[in-house]
């Protein structure tokens, strides 16, 4: 069985969002990964591609503005799953973030499995909080 899945992935270092879309590549057979540096690129992709079966975005890159850069893209989009992948560990940021639509956070220091078994849990429609 394969998983044809088309994903974003939002993060300003490239290291980061590579490695990001290795994971989703192993993860998730014929899936096609669609990579943003910024917030703006990101809204053009989802206007480009309203498939996206889920956003993979990272809080503090340009234009994001932290959680404002969350709350405007969920109201653009409210359909698309964003997982929040961020360094932030503060529980009132990470609190904030489900509370503006965010389907599950991740801290950046999870391993590469751990972000792939958390896309699965909210591709099957969970609000994953780990």
């Amino acid at each position: 069985m394969t998983d044809k899945r088309t994903f974003l992935v939002a993060d300003d270092h490239p290291m980061v969002r590579d490695a990001l879309a290795l994971a989703l590549a192993q993860a998730f057979a014929d899936s096609a990964v669609v990579t943003a540096g910024s917030r703006a690129q990101a809204e053009a992709e989802l206007e480009k591609q309203p498939e996206i079966d889920a956003l993979l975005l990272d809080l503090d890159m340009p234009g994001m503005d932290g959680l404002t850069g969350l709350a405007l893209l969920r109201a653009e989009h409210p359909t698309v799953p964003i997982i929040v992948v961020s360094a932030a560990r503060e529980a009132s940021i990470v609190r904030r973030a489900y509370d503006l639509g965010a389907s599950a956070y991740v801290d950046k220091s999870a391993s590469l499995a751990e972000i792939a078994g958390t896309v699965r849990a909210v591709l099957a429609g969970e609000i994953f909080a780990p």
